[in-house]
C-alpha cells in the first residue's frame, strides 16, 4: 500500500505479546515514552507541482514522483534528499521528473525512472547516489525512461538497465556516470535502450548491447571505459564516431571487445597489461 503522508509510521521490535493486558502495558509504555526514535516513516506521493529540496529531507521507504499526473523532484544546493525505493512516472499516464542541480539525492534501493509512465531524470550539478540495487530506465511496456547528465555526477553501484521492456534512454553530454554492467534493449520489440556519450565519462564494469531487445550505443565525445566486456546482441548496434573514445580494460589483465566488427571513427584503446 502507498500511504501520502508526512507522518512517520512506528514498528516496535521484539517478541509480540501473549495477552491484550501485555498489549495494553507496551502502548502504555509508547504513550508515556513517546515513539520509538528509529521510527519508520511511510512512503511519500508527490503528484502535482514541483517539491524542491534545500536541506535534508527523508522520503521515507519509497518515494513516488507521480503515481497519477504531473510532478517533479528538485534537489538544489544544500539539499540532501534520501529514500530507499525511488519511481519516476510510476503508472501509465503520469510523468514523473527529477532534476538534481546541486546538493544529493540518495536513493539506496531500486530506482525506476519511467516504471509504467514517463520518467525523467536529468543532473546538471550535485550528486545522485544509487546503492547495491539496480536502475531501470523504462520498465513497464509502453513505459519512456530518460536520464540525462549534464554535469555533475551520477553513481550507481548496481547495474543499469536501459530499456527493460520500454524505451529507454541515457545521454551523457558531461560530468560522470558509473555503474556495474549496463543492458541496453533487454526484452523483445518494446525494450529498446539507447546510450549517447557526446561528453563527458561513462564508466562500467560490463556492456550489453541489444540482449533480447534492440539497443544502441553511440559514441561521438568524451570516454566509454568497460573493465569486462563489450558485447553486443542480434539488434545491438555500436557506432564509435569521430570524437569518441572507447577504453577497454583498465591496465590489468581484463578487458575483452566481445563483438565480431567495430567501425571504428574515433579512438579505441586496449588498456591491458597483455594488450
Amino acid at each position: 500500500m502507498r500511504l501520502a503522508s508526512s507522518v512517520p509510521l512506528s514498528t516496535c521490535k521484539g517478541s509480540t505479546p501473549k495477552s491484550p493486558w501485555a498489549l495494553g502495558l507496551v502502548l502504555a509504555g509508547l504513550l508515556v515514552g513517546g515513539l520509538p526514535s528509529r521510527a519508520v516513516r511511510a512512503d511519500t506521493i508527490l503528484n502535482s507541482g514541483t517539491t524542491t529540496v534545500s536541506t535534508g529531507t527523508n522520503f521515507g521507504d519509497s518515494l513516488y514522483v507521480a503515481t497519477t499526473g504531473t510532478a517533479t523532484l528538485e534537489v538544489i544546493a544544500g539539499g540532501y534528499a534520501t529514500n530507499t525505493t525511488g519511481y519516476l512516472g510510476y503508472d501509465a499516464g503520469s510523468v514523473g521528473t527529477a532534476t538534481v542541480t546541486g546538493g544529493t539525492w540518495a536513493s539506496s534501493g531500486v530506482l525506476n525512472v519511467g516504471l509504467n509512465g514517463t520518467g525523467t531524470l536529468n543532473v546538471t550539478g550535485g550528486s545522485v547516489i544509487t546503492n547495491t540495487h539496480s536502475v531501470f530506465l523504462a520498465s513497464g511496456l509502453e513505459s519512456v525512461g530518460t536520464a540525462t547528465v549534464s554535469s555533475g555526477t551520477w553513481a550507481n553501484s548496481g547495474d543499469i538497465y536501459i530499456g527493460l521492456r520500454g524505451a529507454g534512454t541515457l545521454n551523457v553530454s558531461g560530468g560522470s556516470v558509473t555503474n556495474a554492467n549496463a543492458i541496453l534493449g533487454y526484452h523483445g520489440a518494446n525494450g529498446v535502450g539507447t546510450a549517447t556519450v557526446s561528453s563527458g565519462t561513462w564508466a562500467n564494469i560490463g556492456i550489453l548491447v541489444g540482449r533480447n531487445g534492440i539497443g544502441t550505443l553511440t559514441m561521438s565525445g568524451g570516454l566509454v571505459s568497460v573493465v569486462g566486456t563489450l558485447s553486443r546482441g542480434i539488434y545491438g548496434t555500436i557506432n564509435l564516431n569521430s570524437g569518441g573514445t572507447l577504453e577497454i580494460g583498465t591496465g590489468g589483465a581484463g578487458g575483452v571487445l566481445g563483438v565480431a566488427t567495430l567501425t571504428n571513427n574515433g579512438t579505441l584503446i586496449f588498456n591491458r597489461s597483455d594488450a
